[in-house]
């Protein structure tokens, strides 16, 4: 209804247990992104233990889709040296809605307002939420009002930076800021 895609950062195990969900993601012109594996904090174990939370994830996807995920965004956004182990981009956010803790679609809905302008920024919600889905259609409605374009990250890199994102390399927090010649 609104034309918006977004990227699904998936946990490779719940993945598993909803490959039509992915599929479905797929289909409707999204991108997938890895979550890696069981979401565990890829700082805080082992350089192994990090690379086969990785891995196993993209084995998953390949598994379901046939093709591995275009991104990864590590669990709580943390991977510090660890990110040359990815084999995709590593992505962080630039808005966290904290809807994970709120658990309220007002409160996730006034979180995106209260930025001023939000032109090339990566908007952080979690699908596993009802209350982010009871947001999602005043999101949309509002997003819409104010002109702006729900595109993938992908997307976002190549429209805003005229980049293509490079395997291993992390695309954080102030790279997925306004443009300082933005209207929006």
């Amino acid at each position: 209804e609104h034309g918006a895609v977004a990227t699904f950062f998936e946990v490779g195990n719940m993945a598993k247990e909803y490959p039509d969900l992915i599929k479905k993601e797929l289909e409707y012109g999204c991108e997938l992104g890895s979550h890696t594996y069981s979401h565990k904090d890829l700082k805080s174990i082992s350089e192994e233990e990090a690379q086969a939370e990785i891995d196993k994830a993209i084995d998953v996807f390949v598994d379901i889709t046939g093709e591995a995920p275009t991104l990864l965004r590590p669990p709580y956004g943390s991977i510090g040296d660890r990110k040359s182990l990815a084999k995709a981009p590593v992505v962080t956010w630039s808005v966290d809605t904290e809807d994970w803790k709120s658990r309220d679609p007002v409160a996730v809905l006034e979180s995106i307002k209260s930025e001023s302008n939000l032109d090339g920024m990566v908007v952080l919600m979690h699908s596993i939420h009802g209350s982010t889905y009871n947001a999602l259609e005043d999101i949309l409605d509002y997003l819409d009002s104010k002109g702006y374009q729900c595109v993938t990250v992908s997307e976002l890199a190549y429209y805003k930076h005229g980049e293509v994102l490079e395997p291993g390399h992390l695309y954080g927090y102030s790279y997925f800021q306004p443009s300082d010649n933005s209207d929006n």
